[in-house]
C-alpha cells in the first residue's frame, strides 16, 4: 500500500487465539488486500485509501471489513460473479477463494461498490 501511495488504516480487535484457521485468514486477507492495493494503483486521480476492520463480536464469530477507493467500472458477469481485471472474461480467482472460505465457516459475504468505494464485509461463524 505504501508503494502505491495509499493511506492504510487498520482497526484490529481480535484475541490472540481465535477459532478461524490462520491459513484461511491469510487467504482471505491476502486476496482482499491484494485486490484493494491493485485497485488503488490503477487510480489516476483522487485519494487512494484502504481501511481494514477486524473484530470478534462473540467467541465464535469474526467480522472482517475491507474498504478501498477505486476508479472505473467494476466488472461483473451476467450471473453476478466478479470478473478478473487481469484476464478478460474470467472470474476472479481471489474472490472465489474468499467465498469458498466464507462458506466453510457458514459465513455471510457482502460486496458493495458505490461512490468510488468498494467494500467487502465478511461474517465468519466458526461454530458448526
Amino acid at each position: 500500500a505504501a508503494q502505491a501511495d495509499t493511506d492504510m488504516t487498520l482497526s484490529i480487535d481480535i484475541p490472540e487465539a481465535f477459532p478461524i484457521l490462520e491459513a484461511d485468514l491469510c487467504i482471505i486477507l491476502g486476496n482482499l488486500l491484494e485486490n484493494a492495493v491493485e485497485a488503488c494503483k490503477r487510480m489516476e486521480s483522487g485519494q487512494r485509501a484502504i481501511r481494514l476492520k477486524m473484530s470478534m463480536p462473540s467467541s465464535q464469530t469474526m467480522v472482517i471489513i475491507i474498504e478501498n477507493s477505486y476508479e472505473g467500472k467494476i466488472r461483473v458477469s451476467p450471473d453476478g460473479n466478479f470478473l478478473s481485471s487481469k484476464t478478460t472474461g474470467r472470474r476472479g480467482i481471489g474472490i472465489s477463494s474468499v467465498l469458498n472460505i466464507t462458506e466453510k465457516y457458514n459465513g455471510i459475504p457482502r460486496f458493495e461498490y458505490r461512490n468510488n468505494t468498494f467494500k467487502v464485509s465478511l461474517l465468519l461463524n466458526a461454530s458448526r
